[in-house]
């Protein structure tokens, strides 16, 4: 865990440039062309972390995300009882496009504030960095689903497809949404979930640097993929 952490240290520069660069691709739920800006580039990060990634087209919202990336070390990887993780999140906002001109993303000591950073991009790139992590360490990890959707925020319609949400061989599930009992949540009740475990709905990296920051430490998102 150390060795993990003393990484994400030395690397949160990273961190902090891709949470910026997610808010500032403004992403309304209701506004497809924005969203699909935004969706673009979490799309790019998450081939460059060396995911497969399949864009699952909509024609009024923003076209949702699913990525997977296979798991390394046999210790956790072929245990049968360590059989996947999903990472469950969105990228759709509340704020209108233009809003970053009035309410720019700023530093403020050991704050980050702007429109979408708490909820939920901040999310979003933290848990690439995680990944990162335990793969630039070569700690062992099962293998990782990550879906991220972009209509959360208008009561998550269209993220209920079959092909988005197949679950395959997952075991646990995570919420990456902050709004706990809210719309993330409710995706993962019932089928393709029965027999899945939600085992955590996390927030972010313990860091003054995010605002509002939980006190759900870094700790729990490495327990979680290294389940």
């Amino acid at each position: 865990m150390k060795q993990l952490l003393q990484y994400c240290e030395r690397h949160l520069h990273e961190t902090l440039e891709a949470i910026e660069a997610l808010v500032a691709l403004e992403s309304p739920s209701t506004d497809k062309a924005a969203v699909d800006r935004c969706g673009t580039e979490v799309a790019r990060r998450l081939r460059a972390l060396g995911a497969e990634v399949e864009l699952v087209a909509q024609r009024e919202r923003g076209d949702h995300i699913r990525a997977t990336l296979p798991g390394h070390g046999p210790a956790l990887s072929e245990r049968s009882e360590s059989k996947g993780v999903m990472l469950l999140g969105h990228f759709d906002t509340v704020w209108p496009v233009g809003t970053l001109e009035r309410m720019p993303l700023t530093r403020d000591g050991d704050r980050l504030r702007g429109p979408g950073t708490f909820d939920m991009k901040a999310g979003i790139a933290l848990a690439m960095a995680a990944i990162a992590a335990l793969d630039a360490t070569k700690t062992p990890r099962p293998p990782i689903t990550m879906v991220w959707t972009t209509d959360e925020e208008i009561g998550s319609a269209t993220s209920r497809a079959p092909r988005l949400l197949r679950i395959g061989v997952q075991k646990a599930v995570a919420s990456m949404s902050w709004i706990l009992g809210m719309s993330m949540p409710s995706l993962i009740r019932g089928p393709p979930f029965s027999g899945v475990s939600l085992i955590g709905r996390l927030t972010m990296f313990r860091s003054p640097l995010f605002e509002q920051s939980r006190p759900s430490p870094s700790k729990a998102m490495y327990s979680l993929l290294l389940r």
